[in-house]
């Protein structure tokens, strides 16, 4: 009885070697679209981009590569998502990331990011840079409350 009140967990939020683009499995998708992140981010926010590579292997087929932020972003890059300080004069949000769709670059500011969350950071931006807006459910709601990618976020992605 007690895996009945989990299942609905396991499946929104189950890791990616335990969905449906597994290493073993092929996706659907074809193309890869090169994610590039910044060598001065966590290990921890990388899980956010390996969940979105489980959820969208019908739509897209994303590949983590790391990037020295100091250097310029590599042409093959369809996203990036580069670190930040609250310190740079530039930054001119209260938010721990923010991004810039039409370029295909997020930032996450660094010293803003709570202990524990830089997996949910790192998801919500991407799905920033993968088109879905800010008025979203799961991990696309405001104020972000939930790590799991959604059905409904899944479905917003072109």
């Amino acid at each position: 009885m007690r895996l009945l009140y989990l299942l609905p967990l396991l499946l929104c939020c189950s890791s990616p070697d335990d969905g449906p683009c597994a290493p073993a499995v092929e996706c659907s998708a074809t193309a890869i679209e090169y994610v590039c992140l910044d060598t001065a981010l966590p290990a921890a926010a990388s899980q956010g981009v390996r969940d979105w590579r489980t959820a969208l292997c019908d739509k897209h087929r994303l590949q983590m590569r790391l990037h020295d932020g100091a250097s310029e972003i590599p042409a093959d890059c369809r996203y990036t998502v580069l670190a930040a300080l609250s310190t740079y004069p530039w930054v001119q949000t209260p938010a721990a990331g923010f991004a810039d769709v039409d370029r295909g670059i997020a930032w996450i500011v660094v010293d803003r990011v709570p202990d524990g969350l830089w997996r949910a950071i790192m998801a919500h931006e991407m799905g920033h840079l993968l088109g879905i807006r800010q008025d979203g459910a799961g991990i696309m709601a405001d104020p972000l409350q939930d790590v799991c990618i959604t059905r409904e976020n899944v479905a917003g992605v072109p």
